[in-house]
């Protein structure tokens, strides 16, 4: 089965004294994902940046969030005993 590989990029900006964390994710080789249909074109890109470099805030949002518990499979659990 080939495999899955895909390139990360990572962004930390800092705004009015707090850190903001940038990812976008470009699928190389979609490899045995196409097994489950996913769609390659919902990579999302960042812009070349470079250390320093001073960007301005278009948008800022907020929003409220709760974390969610992992979805373990009966399964695992099953294994972990």
């Amino acid at each position: 089965m080939p495999k899955y590989s895909y390139f990360e990029t990572k962004a930390e900006v800092t705004i009015a004294g707090g850190l903001f964390v940038c990812n976008a994710h470009r699928t190389l080789e979609l490899g045995w994902k196409h097994l489950l249909n996913k769609d390659a074109s919902k990579d999302q890109q960042l812009p070349e940046l470079h250390q320093g470099q001073v960007v301005d805030c278009l948008r800022g949002e907020v929003e409220e969030k709760h974390t969610q518990p992992l979805n373990i499979s009966p399964m695992l659990l099953c294994w972990r005993r």
